[in-house]
């Protein structure tokens, strides 16, 4: 890949670069020169100044192709012969060679030396490092057609370690060429930076305003993407000394093996599945190998995108059968950057994956965006679905028939026991006011629940001048139930039945399967008024079961079970809330 143009030596290149930006612009494409590309190089390991000049070198030397150059721990001189056309010598444009290399290397051409970079040394000590990519100016006199000697007295004493590939690229050209080159990268890195830096703004306040981990992720997906962008483009955008090249690798593998590892976790933490810490698990694994498996970094690299991308893959397709929402469009934005990975796996890792990752976090997006619309319409509906509960609780318990009788009855009891009637009235009101405190609530402890039905219990007693009362057995008083369920349920079995004894007894009853937990109500029956408590005349559910099931629903979801039937003589009511 041409990474484009690094860092100069001194601010004198930086001046004459912004002097030619303007130039390299209105460079036609029919009027740009030929590269002159060195691919071969006569090498040998020594430092004789007289290497530099045209006569034949002394010396025992190598010949090998410019991206064979290995490392060495001497001085070492290489030389090439490069051949200029007149379309090089009446060019416009001034010249440049341009060396691209781990090493520091001091050019000559024609036995005249250009402008260094760096200072070659024996030592560490001795070398200074120069740029990884070196454009150095070739004065107008020495740009003359025919054949000329490219000679390089070169030393490599900053290499952490010995790469794959140490000298890269060699050639002569105009310096517009290379500006060109460098600022088509550039522009296409900090437009992709851009729309990685906004997405990362967007997802984190939306987690900041809704704490929802999804935007969490995705957040830290696009920072993470951003920082793999920045520490790729560091190359072209800025330019570093080639000692530098290997903590830049390192820094291009943890971001890219960040991002991969958010992706993946990523969708098995938004469409929960059972096998999502498992998958997460063999894909930091596959990493793992990949990383100390595989010999290049672009290898590598490409191997954290392509075991994340099709494990997102796979579990988007799962999500995509199993009808999670929002599956669809999440699952086509990593297909899309497969495709491209597929399409071109040998440059994905340090060029298309920017462009293909801002298409995957528009997709994301857009798919979020959507669940945020499903969600929002979801809420509006059950706010008010709440709200209808919440009348409905109070519409039933301040009916007008209730209210009457036991008005009647209070009035009954102030003629014959007023101290009774005292009680009563506190019954009544104290139940008046938890049903006051628990209408807008989607879920009470059991221990509020059982002191409104306890008190609905008393009031009804006074009314009918006999004794009910509730009996629990395994109830937790601290776990949530839905408000007013044990009471509507109560309410029906007072309402359908004529109990005759002084006393009625009723059980609630509460048993443990699994992780959920069973409540069963056992309400005996008397002398009923009609055939089924709370059934229509069809056969159906009549409004104080369907308050219960909805109650259910809306606090516990949909998986709760409600049943109600006649087991001997009571009549039996249980449901079953998950933990």
């Amino acid at each position: 890949m041409w990474h484009g143009f690094k860092g100069c030596a001194g601010w004198k290149a930086w001046i004459g670069l912004a002097a030619l930006v303007s130039s390299a612009c209105s460079v036609s494409s029919d009027s740009r020169l030929p590269w002159v590309r060195v691919d071969e190089v006569a090498w040998t390991i020594g430092d004789d100044a007289s290497w530099s000049q045209i006569d034949e070198p002394s010396g025992q030397w190598q010949v090998s192709a410019f991206s064979d150059l290995g490392g060495q721990d001497e001085i070492f001189w290489l030389r090439a012969e490069v051949t200029l056309t007149d379309a090089h010598v009446n060019s416009t444009e001034p010249l440049a060679v341009w060396l691209s290399a781990l090493a520091t290397c001091e050019l000559f051409w024609d036995g005249e030396a250009l402008p260094a970079h760096g200072k070659v040394g024996s030592s560490p000590q001795e070398e200074i490092a120069g740029p990884i990519d070196a454009p150095t100016f070739l004065p107008p006199r020495m740009a003359t057609a025919g054949r000329h000697l490219l000679a390089g007295r070169c030393s490599t004493q900053h290499r952490q370690r010995e790469p794959l590939v140490g000298f890269y690229f060699l050639a002569v050209s105009t310096y517009a060429e290379f500006i060109e080159l460098a600022g088509a990268y550039s522009g296409i890195a900090i437009a992709s930076l851009s729309a990685k830096a906004v997405a990362a703004i967007y997802f984190l306040a939306m987690f900041v305003l809704v704490r929802e981990r999804s935007y969490l992720l995705l957040g830290l997906l696009s920072l993470s993407a951003g920082g793999l962008l920045v520490v790729e483009a560091w190359r072209s955008l800025v330019g570093y000394t080639y000692d530098w090249h290997f903590p830049r690798l390192y820094g291009v593998a943890a971001f890219a093996w960040l991002t991969c590892a958010l992706l993946v976790l990523f969708f098995v933490t938004r469409f929960r599945g059972r096998y999502g810490r498992g998958l997460l698990a063999i894909c930091l694994a596959l990493s793992l190998v990949a990383f100390f498996g595989l010999p290049g970094w672009d290898a590598k690299v490409g191997a954290f995108f392509a075991i994340a991308l099709v494990a997102s893959t796979v579990w988007g397709v799962g999500a995509i059968r199993r009808g999670l929402p929002g599956s669809v469009l999440a699952t086509l934005g990593v297909v899309l950057c497969l495709a491209v990975f597929v399409w071109k796996p040998g440059r994905f890792a340090d060029q298309t994956v920017f462009l293909a990752l801002d298409g995957t976090l528009a997709l994301l997006l857009v798919s979020r965006a959507i669940q945020a619309r499903d969600d929002s319409r979801r809420l509006v509906a059950e706010r008010l679905r709440s709200a209808r509960l919440e009348a409905e609780l109070v519409k039933r318990s301040i009916q007008p028939h209730f209210l009457m009788n036991t008005l009647t009855a209070l009035a009954e009891w102030f003629e014959r026991q007023p101290e009774v009637a005292s009680e009563m009235l506190d019954s009544l009101s104290q139940e008046m006011r938890m049903l006051y405190d628990i209408a807008d609530q989607r879920t009470i402890p059991w221990s509020s629940e059982l002191r409104l039905c306890r008190s609905h219990l008393e009031v009804m007693g006074y009314r009918q001048d006999r004794k009910f009362r509730l009996e629990t057995t395994g109830i937790n008083v601290d776990a949530p139930t839905a408000p007013g369920v044990l009471h509507t349920l109560l309410e029906n079995a007072l309402t359908h039945n004529r109990y005759r004894h002084p006393e009625t007894v009723f059980q609630l009853i509460a048993s443990r399967h699994g992780a959920a937990t069973c409540y069963r109500l056992e309400t005996p029956l008397g002398e009923a008024l009609s055939t089924e408590p709370d059934r229509s005349s069809g056969g159906e559910e009549g409004t104080g079961m369907r308050y219960v099931r909805t109650r259910l629903e809306e606090s516990f979801g949909s998986e709760v079970g409600l049943i109600s039937r006649v087991e001997g003589d009571v009549w039996a009511t249980e449901w079953t809330v998950p933990a």
